[in-house]
């Protein structure tokens, strides 16, 4: 610098840091938590049941709960088809925190990241939504089919369309599959409904109301299928990440199978008749929907 400077720059402390610090003993503690969920082999018990009313003064209908998801807080996401509305429901003080308005119908609810929601619409739709502050709609991705159930891992969306197929895309819309058949040439659907997808295992399990329970491969190759006289019309699926699979439907059980042997642990509870089924594996909680203005809650143990 040629130029002498004209100013001095000074720096002060705090006094009352020093003092702060020094009855500190240490500057924090490191927790270890372990993210894996430890196996659960036994049927599930109902520890209490709750209910939470989801209908909004603004509501121009009865509320129609067809898709719903936990997602990371703990707090749960309603599609309310009757409505065009996505809500935003907190557990803990049982009241719809916040919502948002829809272009289309909206089916089925999952979760992409802690930040983003993504909402299968009935104008063959996927609506990603914002989940920061207050919910807010941001890209979309148009697709050449139905969309109703849906799942996300690792950059792929799977997609049923509430007929004969499920469809695997990536996140700019590219569709990397579409599976309607096995290695034999079966049909594998007829009506194809809620996706799930394993946490322990590489694999997708598909509702399908006249064929029961279809587990599939992440590649989309076909594993099994599971049916049982506990479930008439499967209709929903969702797995706990403890190794299990709840099953509902519109017009039987719930009932509880275990993802290691594709076999029946029990019924949980009977005939509930709901639309959709979430789990959080955090707290136990298993959320149940259905044509009302009400969400069912059962905290599990």
């Amino acid at each position: 610098m040629r130029k002498e400077p004209d100013v001095e720059i000074g720096f002060q402390p705090d006094v009352k840091i020093n003092s702060f610090l020094k009855q500190l003993q240490t500057l924090g503690k490191i927790s270890i938590t372990s993210t894996k969920l430890k196996l659960k082999t036994t049927l599930y018990t109902k520890r209490a049941e709750n209910e939470i009313n989801v209908k909004l003064t603004t509501d121009r209908c009865r509320c129609y709960i067809s898709g719903s998801c936990f997602i990371s807080d703990g707090s749960l996401l309603l599609a309310d088809s009757n409505n065009n509305r996505l809500k935003h429901v907190n557990i803990s003080t049982a009241t719809v925190k916040d919502h948002l308005d829809l272009d289309a119908v909206p089916n089925v609810v999952c979760q992409i990241s802690d930040d983003e929601a993504a909402v299968s619409l009935s104008n063959n739709t996927i609506q990603f939504v914002s989940l920061v502050d207050k919910m807010a709609t941001t890209r979309q991705l148009k697709l050449h089919h139905t969309c109703f159930g849906l799942a996300y891992m690792n950059g792929r969306l799977f997609i049923s369309d509430f007929c004969s197929a499920v469809y695997i895309h990536d996140m700019t819309g590219t569709m990397l599959h579409k599976i309607t058949a096995d290695r034999s040439g079966n049909e594998m659907f007829s009506s194809s409904r809620h996706i799930s997808l394993s946490t322990n295992r590489d694999r997708v399990y598909i509702a399908d109301e006249d064929k029961g329970v279809i587990t599939l491969d992440t590649q989309g190759n076909y594993v099994s299928t599971f049916t049982d006289p506990d479930v008439v019309y499967s209709w929903s699926v969702c797995t706990d990440g403890r190794g299990n699979i709840f099953i509902s439907s519109a017009e039987s059980d719930i009932v509880q199978i275990s993802e290691e042997t594709n076999r029946k642990l029990g019924v949980l509870t009977d005939m509930m008749e709901s639309l959709s089924a979430s789990f959080d594996p955090q707290q136990n909680n298993l959320a149940l929907t259905f044509i009302s203005d009400t969400v069912k809650i059962f905290q599990l143990e």
